[in-house]
């Protein structure tokens, strides 16, 4: 929005306040222009169910926010020592209550993690690292990543699903809502 010197050149000082206090009530909350913080980044070691680090050359790590925007990030290549993945997430400053973009995350915000090694999809069975920093802009979270393919896409590695097995259940059994080991939480 322009606002013309001449408008204002015949107001006083607290005139011309009192026109930018105004403005300012005014002005849409949607062409507020508070800029993104820093990136955060998540990096560590992916590897397969069995503990190997995955080095193939189609590997694509995606990072899905809480309303559904994915950033993808290449992977397998080692970048240095007990690292072949790393993802800079878009950070929000939180000075509004809505996201500059889509995609941008705040401060705690629930994400989910899958990986893609050709055309297969895998999640991870285990995740180890420092969760103390997760979602803080400018900081880098190391994140290790064991992971489990995911054959009927029900979003619980096929692993972690083997190993619910028995007392009568299948895996037509064990459904993603259901709280399997009884802790409150649900399986997914």
């Amino acid at each position: 929005m322009k606002i013309d010197n001449w408008k204002l050149s015949g107001m006083s000082l607290s005139g011309k306040l009192w026109a930018m206090i105004v403005l300012a009530l005014i002005w849409p909350s949607t062409m507020d222009a508070f800029p993104p913080a820093p990136h955060h980044t998540f990096q560590g070691m992916l590897r397969d169910e069995h503990g190997r680090p995955i080095t193939s050359d189609d590997v694509k790590v995606f990072f899905e926010t809480e309303n559904g925007a994915v950033i993808r990030a290449e992977a397998g290549e080692v970048f240095e020592p007990g690292i072949n993945y790393r993802i800079k997430i878009p950070m929000d400053s939180g000075a509004t209550s809505e996201l500059y973009e889509t995609f941008a995350m705040k401060v705690q915000m629930p994400y989910k993690i899958h990986v893609k090694i050709g055309i297969r999809i895998y999640l991870p069975i285990e995740m180890l690292g420092s969760v103390r920093t997760i979602g803080r802009p400018g900081k880098i979270t190391q994140l290790d990543l064991t992971l489990g393919e995911d054959a009927d896409g029900d979003g619980l590695p096929d692993a972690w699903e083997r190993a619910l097995l028995g007392q009568g259940r299948t895996l037509a059994d064990i459904k993603p809502g259901d709280d399997s080991d009884g802790d409150g939480l649900s399986n997914m």
